[in-house]
């Protein structure tokens, strides 16, 4: 089975900002048909992986399928926030679009595999409003990532890796043959930041394990120091972290302290969460307390000395002495009815209500009823409810032949009301001429931003090919109504009602 890696990075967008998602939720299905997609953990697809499975902790992920047609959808999911990447090319791709694609990992040493890629004649040259690079550049004749020029103009200079970092004092002059447990390689680069003579710190080359260290031609002039950072590569303590040196311009070097701040590395952040998000919004002050008013959204609260006082009783006993209460003095004496109530066994949805004196059971209280008793008064119990009525008046007899004209009835609201629909009919249809156009008014307002029509032999606006607009649904109590006959087509039509729809308010 010739299967090809894909590796990836986590990520979610989060109201403005794209945040790394650490053990977040991963899901690939085939472009073609959304169909989960066969996923391995090795090359050769002996050993099968789930789909969806989860990122590890630093939010990177991989994994191994054949290479399609069209591509596969890669989604991303933590905390109710989701990211899906399209048309994702694993290995070498026959044909995708790259249109809609939010994030693409695509590798080609010449113009002829790039369009092979694609699915395009050699011949081609295609144009791509965005493309999302793997890296920083390497190499003279890499492209260059935003995130590049972006680094450059802040006045930070990225230094090429180290393959271990320090963890204490070195001999420099003797620093032996093994650093954060890693074992130095002569000619190789690595970071020493943790000199108890902070001037010594740097990026040195490892000589051998009896001879001098000796700094990196990046980083042997001051000029060459304030802003640098580098990535660990290998190390107990320190493997796969960044660090960053804040050191200022105007030192000497081996004079000035040389200082590094850990910037990205395990532990390095706290995991993206819900709760914590919102707790860390608030501005704390002295004596408060944090409560949820509902999911991970906090408050503050007043949190006294007294009540500090009662909080860090050890049991209920301890408490009590805090309060001042006996039991049978100065608390709830025995109660039958307590007592019932406390004998039931609670679970979720469930309502507690009496059979007799004395004696209580549970009953099934809904999703819905909640929704429902938690109403503040009779209008958002019927909004609750899905209860709605229609106002239907006349604007003309059965008889006459119906013309165009402005107050063609006029009327009353006889309470506040919304809503949510209105209709008209004809008790006789017009056969031709122009659309049958109806408006209706409150206080003299049109509250249609696209008037209500009956087609040519149709009785209703229910099948007008243009539906109505409502441009007002608030209809206010006492509110004059009156109806308009904007257009008729050959005089033929009679018998006009109109359907207010909605509910009182």
């Amino acid at each position: 089975m010739a299967l090809s890696i894909y590796n990836g990075v986590a990520f979610i967008p989060v109201g403005s900002n794209v945040l790394i998602a650490p053990l977040a939720s991963v899901e690939v299905r085939r472009e073609s048909d959304n169909a989960l997609a066969a996923l391995y953990s090795n090359e050769a697809g002996t050993a099968a992986l789930a789909n969806p499975f989860t990122a590890d902790a630093s939010a990177r992920f991989s994994f191994y399928a054949a290479g399609l047609a069209g591509g596969y959808k890669v989604k991303v999911s933590k905390d109710g926030n989701e990211v899906e990447l399209r048309h994702v090319a694993i290995g070498r791709a026959a044909q995708f679009d790259i249109s809609d694609t939010m994030g693409l990992t695509l590798q080609a040493e010449t113009i002829a595999d790039f369009n092979d890629a694609l699915g395009l004649g050699p011949a081609s040259t295609p144009s791509f409003a965005q493309v999302l690079l793997g890296g920083d550049p390497t190499n003279a004749l890499h492209a260059v990532t935003r995130q590049y020029v972006d680094t450059l103009q802040s006045g930070l200079d990225a230094k090429p890796s180290v393959h271990a970092a320090s963890t204490g004092n070195v001999n420099l002059n003797a620093p032996g043959t093994t650093l954060d447990a890693v074992t130095m390689v002569s000619g190789r680069r690595y970071l020493i930041k943790d000199q108890s003579a902070p001037q010594q710190n740097g990026i040195y080359l490892f000589n051998g394990s009896a001879a001098a260290m000796t700094r990196a031609s990046d980083m042997d002039a001051w000029a060459e120091v304030p802003g640098a950072f580098t990535y660990v590569e290998e190390g107990t303590a320190n493997a796969e972290s960044g660090w960053l040196c804040t050191a200022d311009q105007g030192g000497t070097l081996d004079t000035t302290a040389m200082t590094w701040s850990k910037f990205w590395g395990p532990n390095t952040f706290q995991p993206l969460d819900a709760t914590l998000t919102t707790m860390a919004a608030l501005a704390t002050v002295s004596d408060r307390g944090i409560y949820f008013t509902a999911t991970d959204v906090a408050a503050l609260f007043t949190l006294t000395s007294f009540g500090r006082s009662l909080v860090d009783d050890a049991d209920a006993t301890a408490a009590r002495s805090t309060l001042g209460l006996v039991i049978g003095t100065d608390v709830q004496a025995f109660d039958t009815d307590l007592n019932a109530i406390a004998a039931l066994v609670s679970a979720a949805n469930q309502l507690p209500y009496a059979t007799g004196a004395g004696t209580w059971a549970l009953t099934t209280l809904s999703a819905f009823a909640r929704t429902l008793i938690d109403d503040a008064d009779a209008a958002t119990a019927r909004q609750t409810l899905g209860i709605e009525e229609a106002i239907i008046f006349a604007a003309s007899d059965e008889t006459t032949a119906i013309v165009t004209g402005t107050n063609k009835v006029k009327f009353r609201m006889p309470y506040a009301f919304t809503l949510t629909g209105v209709r008209a009919s004809l008790s006789t249809a017009q056969a031709t001429g122009v659309i049958f156009t109806v408006d209706i008014n409150e206080a003299g307002v049109s509250i249609l931003s696209t008037k209500l029509t009956i087609d040519n032999t149709e009785l209703t606006s229910f099948t007008a090919a243009t539906a109505a607009v409502l441009s007002d649904t608030s209809l206010a109590n006492d509110a004059e109504i009156s109806v308009d006959v904007d257009q008729v087509g050959d005089g033929t039509a009679k018998g006009l009602k109109v359907m207010l729809i909605g509910r009182k308010t």
